[in-house]
């Protein structure tokens, strides 16, 4: 059974539905030409649901892979 759900919607198709599992997480990037952002789920030792948000190169782009955020989904964390 599916342990993450993420959805993708442009707004020209119809919504499109991905799954990822507690034993290999799940993970999302949305692209431009001037940089990506990467959103990763996982579960860790403890059992909690956790993400981290990274910003990242892309491209002919030239910044620096930054954590935005990351924390469970009981918390937040900068």
């Amino acid at each position: 059974m599916s342990h993450f759900y993420g959805t993708l919607d442009n707004g020209v198709n119809n919504q499109r539905t991905m799954r990822g599992f507690a034993s290999n997480g799940f993970s999302v990037e949305a692209q431009s030409w001037e940089g990506k952002i990467k959103v990763k789920l996982d579960v860790d030792e403890k059992g909690n649901n956790t993400y981290k948000v990274y910003r990242e190169n892309h491209g002919s782009s030239n910044i620096a892979t930054d954590i935005i955020a990351e924390g469970t989904f009981n918390e937040y964390k900068r």
